[in-house]
């Protein structure tokens, strides 16, 4: 994991962007994850996140950063691939809970994995684990 401080210079001579490629190796495709759309997330989530108020412990707090950053740039992309189908309502785009081909039927127990009361953060896994992470280590900043 990276010890990236954040609003600064890198520890290493890889730029945020690389070092969240090389922790989050699902993110290493540079044509669908853009270094733009990751740069944009990651400024956006370094104010929200901001160390003097929000956690002191860095290794956590930039490991809950790139949680937020592969959130966000995940939905974009999500958002992406459905306009480009025609889809601009979002529909579609939740966990499902069932599936129905012709006389097969599965469902599934979405309840056992999602976070309660998640909403958006449970369209990810990096939303549930930074959800999980915050009502965890941050009870002051409880997300509902």
């Amino acid at each position: 994991m990276s010890d990236w401080q954040g609003s600064g210079t890198p520890s290493s001579t890889l730029t945020w962007v690389d070092q969240f490629r090389v922790d989050l190796k699902e993110f290493a495709d540079t044509t669908r994850f853009t270094d733009g759309m990751i740069e944009f997330w990651y400024g956006i989530g370094d104010r929200l996140m901001d160390a003097t108020h929000f956690l002191t412990d860095t290794v956590v707090r930039n490991y809950m950063l790139e949680l937020w950053v592969a959130h966000n740039v995940i939905m974009d992309y999500n958002n992406q691939v459905a306009v480009a189908a025609g889809n601009y309502t979002g529909e579609g785009l939740k966990p499902a809970n069932s599936y129905n081909v012709g006389d097969v039927s599965i469902s599934y127990d979405n309840g056992s994995f999602m976070e309660q009361n998640g909403g958006d953060w449970n369209a990810t896994i990096y939303g549930r684990k930074l959800l999980r992470l915050i009502r965890n280590l941050c009870p002051a900043y409880q997300v509902y």
